[in-house]
């Protein structure tokens, strides 16, 4: 007999806080899965009025299984992803809880056992799963004993330069206004909206969250980037990199110039691949190198 290499997801029913192993929904890794009270759906629900007619879909996200992603398809009560509400798009892990309205019907997200459980003996001890934290100011590192995940909010400096050009100019037409260096009159406030606006959008559109998910269950990294628009939208960015293509992990020093000629260390992380084209992490430190290097040497623990 064989055995397929392939991660099957599956989704389980919770009632009353037990896993109802009896009612399980496969997800493919071909198609969609849609959830909601719309008979249509593959995961029906009509019983729960709370819940929308399409409430949610889980798609996959590369078709050689493994991870699926769900999203909130603009449902009435949303979605909850152990009992977070999920904006946009998210990668599903082992163990997560989505429940479909806050106190709607709960799924636990698992893998099929396709392989024969190897037992252990009486000499080997089973795992102890641990979870740590590391939060810092721009930053979060999750540690998991199958997976590391972290999370950043990005400004780009094009965006940010934008910004400060468009708010230094507002600030100006304020005061020209108010000090009536410029003739008062509705021409000043439409400019002074119209900087405002534009200033909010870019930071809207072009300010991101960006997670880094090492995988050691599915071998894979999955990069998921949002801005603030798609966030409002429900969408989201992925990409997928299997782990085996990256070879090293480097440290790379340049050097940053600030206000009035103050010059930085700056320092950033390059994943190197099989390819030859590293991938840049978006996480930058500026003359705390201790910081950096304890980011490098977590990302080894886990591509080693």
């Amino acid at each position: 007999m064989t055995y397929s290499n392939i991660n099957h997801g599956v989704l389980r029913l919770v009632v009353a806080g037990e896993v109802q192993r009896e009612t399980s929904f496969p997800l493919p890794t071909d198609v969609e899965v849609l959830l909601g009270r719309d008979p249509s759906c593959d995961v029906p629900l009509d019983a729960y009025t709370s819940v929308s007619r399409r409430h949610a879909e889980i798609r996959p996200l590369n078709r050689y299984g493994g991870e699926w992603v769900i999203y909130d398809l603009n449902s009435s009560n949303g979605t909850y992803i152990n009992g977070k509400r999920l904006q946009g798009g998210q990668v599903l892990r082992v163990g997560d809880r989505i429940s479909l309205t806050e106190d709607g019907p709960e799924f636990l997200f698992e893998y099929q056992q396709l392989t024969p459980p190897i037992p252990a003996t009486e000499n080997q001890s089973q795992p102890v799963l641990t979870r740590h934290t590391i939060k810092e100011s721009t930053y979060c590192l999750e540690l998991f004993p199958t997976r590391l995940d972290i999370e950043r909010k990005v400004f780009g400096v094009g965006e940010i330069i934008i910004s400060c050009i468009s708010i230094a100019l507002s600030g100006f037409f304020i005061v020209a206004w108010i000090g009536s260096f410029l003739s008062p009159g509705y021409s000043n406030i439409i400019i002074v909206l119209i900087l405002l606006f534009f200033t909010l959008l870019t930071c809207f559109t072009y300010s991101q969250e960006v997670r880094y998910s090492f995988d050691l269950e599915t071998d894979n990294l999955v990069i998921t980037s949002q801005t603030f628009v798609e966030k409002l939208l429900n969408r989201s960015r992925c990409e997928y990199y299997p782990l085996k293509e990256f070879t090293a992990v480097r440290l790379d020093k340049s050097r940053y110039e600030g206000d009035e000629g103050t010059k930085y260390d700056e320092y950033s992380i390059y994943l190197e691949r099989e390819t030859g084209k590293a991938l840049k992490l978006a996480i930058k430190w500026r003359n705390n190198i201790e910081k950096a290097k304890e980011m490098v040497n977590v990302i080894e623990q886990y591509l080693q």
